[in-house]
């Protein structure tokens, strides 16, 4: 944002050091600011997208809806805001290419700012076996949301894990919680700390996870003929 505004300071003493040259050489400072106006406006009727991105670029500088290090998602690009210009904002994608975004893509469009989110939301379902015993899952239940509280970055005043659903071959448990932290890599460490918690919990407890199956039914219209030889 400091770089925009030194730009346009720039631009700005230029322009005055235009006009205090024309009044050394003893012309009307006045007439060389007029050009320069009229030569604004036929600038702005010959460059409409220039105007605008120069309005988004003030908006973004007003109501910092990023800032240079950011996360966000805008329009279909996604990655981290490395610059932001006059005319247009520098994102590095996740594929480690660059993007230049418009300014004026962002007084027509939402910006997602991930970099500003206070938690990280991980959503999983667990699915344990239909033998496995009522007072058993109430204990693995119990036990995940004690590895909940004892975790160092996850958030204790909101999470769920409850027994959410019957599936076809199995008993599915919602695990819905959330890492304090606006690093990903932290994020990731923590989830692989909390997911290995639970394996162990399981392990020690007896709880069996059950694995996908899947019945296949084969009747008798459906097998081939036999081959008769002669």
């Amino acid at each position: 944002m400091v770089l925009v505004v030194s730009r346009i300071l720039k631009i700005a003493l230029v322009i005055a050091g235009l006009a205090h040259l024309a009044s050394l050489f003893g012309q009307d400072s006045s007439r060389i600011l007029t050009a320069l106006g009229i030569g604004g406006v036929a600038l702005a009727l010959a460059g409409k997208d220039t105007i605008e991105n120069i309005f988004g670029t003030f908006m973004i500088l007003s109501t910092s809806p990023f800032a240079i290090g950011d996360w966000i998602k805008v329009d279909n690009f996604e990655g981290t805001v490395e610059n932001v210009g006059i005319r247009s904002t520098v994102i590095r994608t996740f594929y480690n290419s660059l993007v230049n975004v418009p300014n004026a893509t962002f007084i027509k469009t939402p910006v997602d700012n991930m970099g500003k989110r206070a938690y990280r939301r991980y959503k999983s379902v667990l699915r344990v076996d239909y033998h496995t015993p009522p007072d058993l899952i109430e204990s693995f239940l119990e036990g995940i949301r004690e590895l909940v509280r004892n975790h160092p970055i996850t958030r204790k005043d909101y999470f769920h894990i409850r027994l959410s659903d019957f599936s076809h071959s199995c008993l599915e448990i919602l695990v819905y919680i959330f890492f304090e932290t606006d690093d990903w890599t932290l994020e990731l460490e923590g989830r692989e700390r909390f997911i290995l918690e639970v394996v162990k919990l399981a392990e020690t407890l007896g709880v069996q996870f059950a694995i996908p199956r899947q019945n296949v039914t084969i009747t008798r219209e459906n097998m081939p003929e036999p081959i008769l030889r002669t």
